[in-house]
């Protein structure tokens, strides 16, 4: 497992992984090793459905957690078994290899949302509700605001 600082000095915060962003590592390995990424993929694709499914079912999170237990805990066990696997055979450096490398070392945090069913099987919505935040941050940091706000300074200045 990775055990990035922060979970190490806090451990009352528990890391959660996101199934999009492994998911995006097969996807840009599929170009040169489409047979295994499409495997993997497709297991990725059906723990997105069943959280689909869930969420058009309206379950709480109890029904969810159950459904996580008895559906996607199964296929992840067989995910598992895929990726290890492939880490035999994949070469380390080639993007399979670091897509399987990810996947691997990230495993308990990719797993834990079927601990709970309040937890989500990725950070997708967080991420699209910081956008605006980031990008007015980097509008700001890119030059754009900074020059409007120093300008008049340096005219102040003689400059």
């Amino acid at each position: 497992m990775v055990a990035r600082p922060i979970f190490r000095q806090h451990l009352e915060i528990v890391e959660v992984g996101c199934w999009a962003h492994a998911r995006r590592y097969f996807k840009e390995a599929a170009s040169s090793a489409a047979l295994a990424c499409a495997q993997v993929l497709a297991a990725i694709g059906e723990l997105y459905g069943l959280e689909r499914s869930a969420t058009a079912r309206q379950l709480d999170a109890a029904a969810r957690y159950e459904l996580r237990q008895r559906q996607a805990r199964p296929r992840l066990a067989q995910l598992r078994t895929t990726l290890d696997a492939m880490a035999l055979s994949a070469l380390p450096k080639s993007r399979l290899g670091q897509a399987v490398f990810y996947a691997r070392t990230h495993w308990a945090a990719l797993t834990r949302y079927t601990e709970d069913g309040q937890l989500k099987i990725d950070n997708n919505g967080a991420e699209q509700a910081l956008r605006p935040i980031v990008l007015g941050r980097n509008y700001v940091d890119g030059g754009i605001m900074r020059t409007v706000a120093v300008g008049p300074a340096q005219r102040m200045r003689g400059a």
